[in-house]
């Protein structure tokens, strides 16, 4: 932990700066919905909900003082693209004082896969992320709702 100077060049132009480096680390929130390989609705706003965060990950590495959250969902439907395409994904800064976020349903589609996760940011600026696993969207069977390979 400390202040650090940092220098750098990047096409002829030299850069320089400080930034202050911190040990206190969250612990990731706990995500309780939806559970991994839940199968919703596509044509609803899907809720993804987690306990809030108030400690540090590991003790020697706190306290810690919460100023957000950030979810991140991901189409992991197609793992293997072709050039040039990238997965759809939808992120979200939320408030320290928020412990749900409402996926709009013009999001999702039907018979996808996603991934999802949920990030704790510390006021020093250090994430923990919790991968919540995936939920899929009809008509896709609970059977089937996994990581593709």
């Amino acid at each position: 932990a400390g202040t650090y100077e940092f220098d750098g060049e990047s096409g002829g132009v030299e850069f320089e700066g400080k930034a202050k480096l911190s040990h206190k680390i969250p612990a990731g929130p706990e995500v309780t919905a939806p559970e991994d390989g839940d199968v919703v609705p596509h044509d609803a706003h899907l809720p993804i909900r987690w306990k809030k965060v108030t400690g540090p990950i590991l003790p020697t590495l706190g306290p810690v003082e919460i100023v957000g959250y950030h979810v991140v969902v991901v189409d992991v439907t197609n793992p293997k693209l072709l050039p040039g395409k990238t997965k759809t994904a939808f992120d979200a800064d939320v408030s320290k004082a928020e412990t749900s976020f409402l996926v709009p349903k013009q999001y999702l589609e039907p018979n996808r896969i996603y991934e999802f996760e949920v990030l704790a940011t510390e006021k020093g600026g250090n994430q923990t992320i919790t991968e919540g696993g995936v939920f899929c969207t009809r008509p896709i069977a609970p059977a089937n709702c996994e990581l593709p390979d």
